[in-house]
């Protein structure tokens, strides 16, 4: 067997020598220098892959559940929109709640005083099945002697602070 393959098989460890065998052990401990930094490397780039991909899971479900939030305010507006419709056009067929979606939009009428010239004026609150409030919707419309001739109407959403 040369030396060469004995080299080989023992992986160098008979080289404790000088001369040629002590250069081939230096070079042998070179490679394997170069083999530990790159292990090094790639666990140093995989932890980095790990952390960014940590990140961005969050940042996807933090848009998921903010896609969801708006397509249900959406939703709430269309509700109390259409409640609102109904309230302009009669006004008592508007006190029945109304759903779709999930959400529940009710409609509080405040009539004015007996002989009072004053508008019927309307709120409609949209809520979520949990109860929570979503969309709120103040509205008006002219009585027979009321002074108002539209429907005006301004809305808000509700923060829950998420």
């Amino acid at each position: 067997m040369s030396e060469r393959e004995r080299t080989a098989m023992t992986g160098g460890a008979d080289m404790a020598g000088g001369g040629a065998s002590g250069e081939r052990a230096g070079a042998f401990a070179s490679r394997s220098w170069h083999g530990t930094a790159f292990l090094v490397e790639a666990l140093v780039l995989l932890l980095f892959l790990v952390a960014s991909l940590g990140i961005f899971m969050q940042a996807f479900a933090r848009a998921r559940a903010t896609g969801a939030q708006a397509a249900q305010l959406e939703s709430a507006v269309a509700l109390a929109s259409d409640v609102a419709e109904r309230f302009c056009a009669d006004p008592a067929t508007a006190s029945e709640p109304a759903q779709a979606d999930g959400l529940t939009a009710t409609c509080d009428i405040e009539a004015p005083a007996d002989g009072e010239a004053a508008p019927l004026r309307a709120t409609i609150t949209v809520t979520a099945a949990d109860g929570t409030v979503v969309y709120e919707l103040a509205t008006a419309r002219a009585t027979e002697t009321g002074t108002e001739t539209g429907g005006g109407a301004t809305g808000a959403p509700h923060t829950t602070g998420r």
